[in-house]
């Protein structure tokens, strides 16, 4: 927003990237699961910024 970083956000991004590391902890390698903790990371960090602004919902 400010161009400070978000605690709020970057710990929403971490969790949301160990959720989806979870489900294929099994069958996923040490590189594979770094990426999808990435990615999903990025997606969620993306998603809240398009329900806050694009679509002006927000959680009190």
């Amino acid at each position: 927003k400010n161009g400070k970083p978000d605690v709020s956000m970057s710990l929403n991004g971490s969790l949301a990237g160990l959720v989806a590391v979870t489900a294929g902890c099994a069958d996923v390698d040490a590189i594979g699961s770094a990426v999808i903790g990435l990615v999903s990371g990025i997606i969620v960090v993306l998603a809240v910024e398009f329900v806050d602004i694009k679509l002006r919902i927000d959680d009190p």
